[in-house]
């Protein structure tokens, strides 16, 4: 268990009459589920970063484009 947060499922748990074997899963697969939730979060900010930047380069090349006639 590595954050307090897996510290507090496992208590809360156990807390609830779950057998200590499938709280500490319960607690495992909690932080597993929170580490996966970060990554699909990191790579969400970086797909807005990029359509951003392709939405204002478009925009340029259109104003460009435009005033070249």
């Amino acid at each position: 268990m590595d954050t307090l947060m897996n510290k507090s499922m496992y208590t809360a748990l156990r807390s609830a009459g779950a057998p200590e074997e499938n709280a500490q899963e319960g607690a495992s697969a909690l932080g597993e589920l929170a580490k996966e939730i970060i990554r699909l979060k990191s790579g969400q900010r970086l797909i807005q970063w990029m359509v951003g930047i392709n939405i204002t380069l478009s925009l340029a090349i259109i104003g460009f484009m435009l005033a070249a006639k």
